[in-house]
């Protein structure tokens, strides 16, 4: 039963990672629309528009990611029992290995990891703290 409550954390880590990480990609491609003459089954086209954004593109992309990997790193630990690393560890791998298949410069999937792994072990340093009975 105590596995249970681990593998309950980590999926409940993803699932709400991947709810904040998706609608805050929207709004980017709000900013950033695909041209409709892009043919979205092909997918040399879509590298080939994502190659050709600007570089503050990313840098939202990587805040989204890291807003999400945090999240999905605090909601693990505090679904688990608030001493184990190891669900917000799994958390940012599971992230960073889906990362690596997003369409897209490789480059930046890469260097992704470095988002995903690093703010979801952050979340379990967060959420790891202890209230403090009195604040005065």
């Amino acid at each position: 039963m105590k596995y249970f409550k681990y593998i309950f954390s980590v999926f409940s880590g993803i699932l709400i990672a991947a709810i904040i990480i998706l609608p805050l990609e929207q709004i980017i491609y709000k900013f950033f629309p695909t041209p409709t003459n892009i043919d979205l089954n092909n997918l040399d086209e879509i590298n080939k528009h994502i190659s050709e954004l600007p570089y503050y593109a990313f840098t939202l992309e990587a805040m989204c990611y890291a807003i999400g990997a945090f999240m999905g790193g605090v909601v693990a630990t505090l679904s688990s029992d608030r001493k184990q690393i190891y669900p917000a560890l799994i958390v940012g791998l599971a992230l960073a290995i889906g990362g690596l298949f997003n369409p897209g410069p490789m480059l930046f999937n890469v260097l992704s990891i470095f988002v995903y792994i690093p703010f979801s072990l952050l979340g379990f340093l967060v959420s790891k703290i202890k209230k403090q009975k009195d604040f005065y």
